[in-house]
């Protein structure tokens, strides 16, 4: 064959190849456009999780393992959300427990937190939860997960409390390496859920939405999952359900309520949305985050703690129980927890009474106080106050001196009989106060850690109507987007860890609920 005879043949073979790879692309743009639009990003799978912190990723792989096909949808650029911050998971007659001998069990730890809720929380899924906490632990020492063992926040704590070594990132990592070498879980990164589909009464998928905006469809043959994370950083939603304006949050983690308002889109109820977890901490200028140890000085339970009219409003002990250090500071429109030279070398020398778990531990000492107290205030932190007199700290904090005489003069005077008739603080925290100086003031607050109410759920975690009916079936609602496991206040005393606790056992039931269903 001559050089023209190849070149014409290769030009039909070319314009042939080229025009079904035409019609090949005109058939896949068929196929995903219709009347100009282009079709929606589609997966189908067994199931569907909204969400990627500890229950979500705890769900997931918890179905994955049991054989089923997951589609996980994630709406930030990486997992973990708040259980990247947590500090360890409850547990009741753990084998940790065990080999320390300590003797809890778990109908004494679930009578001891309904008594602390007033039995006005979910006595059948709390029991679910206590019960199967120890199982949940064994599953995660599994995955990779290591434990320095059970511990408590304070002495009169139950050691229910269990220390992750690498806390709660570490806890995520282990997870989510296991899901990336799971072939059955597809996670979706930057793709919220936005609605739950619906058809005769089951939920069989969720509209989400790609980084890009554009619609993506996940299908469920089995279930849906939404563990979401609560409303924490949903200024809207705070307002609604507490009155609450101007909250100050530990962190931005984009907790918006997402799968909670699916839910209520479907009929759904929901209860103690006006229950937010607090933490006394320091006070913080908008869009900053507060100091943490800086914070944790300033509410020690030997300084003393006033409000705007420079009185004493509580006793400086409930620093030791963050929750109820939070609401008595809540109470106030203002709070300053003051202290002297005195405490400052308790705090360099003995270290802290109470910190904040194990972020900023119990016995955290500060020899250089005065770096961190001096590079606050060359910061130009307003909420970070020293003074060399009584007068001085009264013109920084703008607290009325004379109140400020008369409060540290009527401490002084029950700490010189070791006894507070004001608060009854216990006497081992009574310390006076030299009112001369140098003095030391921080501005102390209520941050919000998270939101612990959530849709009302049986304690199968299925979605409740306001007549305790199923709202749809094959959905299941978890972690911190379930309500009614608390009533007021978080139960920090009689079961530490259950909020991250409770996330990790809550993805599982769900997941372990629909592999039963799909029969695997």
């Amino acid at each position: 064959m001559d050089k023209p005879q190849r070149k014409e043949r290769f030009m039909k073979i070319s314009v042939s190849f080229l025009s079904k790879t035409a019609c090949l692309v005109a058939v896949l743009v068929a196929t995903i456009c219709v009347n100009g639009v282009f079709a929606a990003e589609k997966y189908s799978a067994d199931v569907v999780v909204i969400g990627a912190g500890g229950a979500g990723l705890s769900a997931a792989l918890t179905a994955a393992q049991g054989g089923a096909k997951v589609i996980l949808l994630e709406k930030d650029k990486m997992v973990g959300g708040t259980g990247n911050f947590a500090e360890g998971v409850f547990g009741v007659e753990t084998e940790m427990q065990r080999l320390k001998q300590i003797g809890l069990t778990k109908d004494h730890v679930f009578n001891e937190e309904m008594a602390d809720t007033r039995w006005n929380a979910n006595a059948a899924l709390v029991r679910r939860f206590h019960n199967e906490s120890a199982k949940t632990i064994d599953w995660l020492v599994a995955q990779g997960v290591k434990f320095e063992g059970p511990s408590r926040n304070h002495f009169t704590n139950n050691p229910t409390w269990h220390l992750i070594e690498g806390r709660g990132a570490a806890l995520i990592r282990a997870l989510y390496a296991r899901i990336k070498e799971n072939p059955n879980v597809t996670l979706l990164l930057e793709t919220p859920g936005k609605s739950l589909i619906v058809r005769d009464g089951r939920a069989v998928g969720v509209k989400a939405q790609n980084k890009a905006g554009e619609e993506v469809i996940a299908e469920a043959r089995g279930g849906v999952i939404i563990a979401t994370g609560g409303f924490a950083n949903s200024p809207e939603m705070i307002k609604k359900y507490t009155g609450m304006e101007n909250v100050l949050n530990v962190a931005p983690l984009k907790k918006t309520g997402d799968g909670i308002n699916m839910a209520i889109s479907l009929g759904a109820d929901v209860e103690g949305m006006n229950i937010l977890q607090f933490v006394a901490l320091m006070d913080a200028v908008p869009g900053g985050r507060p100091d943490l140890a800086i914070g944790c000085m300033g509410i020690e339970p030997r300084n003393i703690w006033v409000n705007k009219f420079g009185k004493r409003f509580t006793n400086e002990y409930v620093a030791v129980d963050f929750p109820f250090a939070a609401n008595a500071i809540k109470r106030q429109k203002l709070a300053w927890g003051i202290f002297d030279e005195k405490q400052k070398q308790r705090l360099k020398e003995t270290g802290l009474e109470a910190g904040l778990g194990v972020v900023v531990p119990p016995g955290k000492k500060f020899p250089n106080f005065d770096e961190i107290w001096d590079k606050a205030i060359a910061a130009g932190n307003p909420f970070v106050v020293k003074a060399s007199s009584l007068e001085e700290l009264a013109a920084k904090t703008k607290l009325p001196l004379d109140a400020l005489k008369q409060t540290i003069a009527e401490y002084n005077k029950d700490v010189a009989v070791n006894k507070d008739h004001a608060f009854a603080k216990d006497e081992r925290y009574l310390q006076a106060i030299d009112a001369n100086g140098p003095l030391y003031a921080v501005k102390i607050k209520e941050v919000l850690l998270t939101t612990v109410g959530g849709v009302k759920v049986d304690e199968y975690l299925h979605p409740l109507d306001k007549n305790d009916n199923v709202v749809v079936s094959a959905l299941y609602v978890t972690g911190n987007d379930v309500g009614g496991m608390y009533s007021g206040d978080y139960t920090l005393t009689s079961a530490s860890g259950s909020s991250y606790g409770f996330a990790v056992n809550s993805g599982r039931f769900a997941a372990k609920s629909i592999l039963e269903e799909l029969g695997k």
